[in-house]
């Protein structure tokens, strides 16, 4: 004949497990709950790790580099818009901004004019141009910009500048902006 096994045997294992004691005083529903939630927390922090990984190591982006001084920031609140715009080889456009816009180039090649001067960017270059202050932008290569805007209320993103004798270039193509619908840079 067989050997039965009792299902509550003496012990000090069983002694420290009885899940009977453990469900009557609520440490079990607690304990569920807990591991659930540290799951649950583990399970997003793979996940957000991942998309951050992607994010900050995708092959097809450059590093990021350049930097500089804002000399002054718009007053009162301001609207933050990004977006990426994508300029044809031969694109000019002078012009200003309503306010400072910053400018990743990931791919092609610009050119700023400015009363400072001329500035050739490439990839993982950043520039940045202050709100109200005439420039002029030439693609040298074809170029995708991420670019970011702070906008005061009612500023306009860009509005073209009239050619004046110091900058002779005129534009030789038409923008195409994706995401926000309006003139790039």
């Amino acid at each position: 004949m067989g050997r039965s096994y009792p299902t509550r045997a003496p012990g000090l294992l069983t002694r420290g497990l009885n899940l009977d004691r453990w469900r009557a005083t609520g440490w079990y529903g607690r304990a569920v709950r807990l591991a659930a939630a540290v799951l649950l927390v583990l399970l997003l922090g793979v996940g957000l790790g991942t998309v951050i990984d992607r994010l900050l190591l995708d092959a097809d982006r450059p590093e990021l580099r350049g930097g500089g001084t804002l000399a002054n920031l718009p007053d009162g609140p301001v609207e933050v818009r990004a977006e990426t715009v994508h300029l044809p080889e031969g694109f000019r456009s002078r012009h200003s901004h309503g306010g400072p816009t910053l400018n990743s180039v990931v791919s092609g090649r610009v050119e700023i004019t400015d009363a400072a001067g001329t500035r050739q960017y490439g990839p993982g270059e950043f520039f940045f141009e202050p709100g109200d202050v005439p420039h002029m932008i030439t693609v040298l290569a074809a170029v995708r910009l991420d670019v970011i805007r702070l906008l005061p209320a009612g500023a306009a993103p860009t509005t073209e500048v009239p050619y004046s004798r110091r900058v002779s270039a005129r534009p030789t193509g038409r923008a195409h902006a994706r995401g926000a619908g309006v003139c790039p840079q």
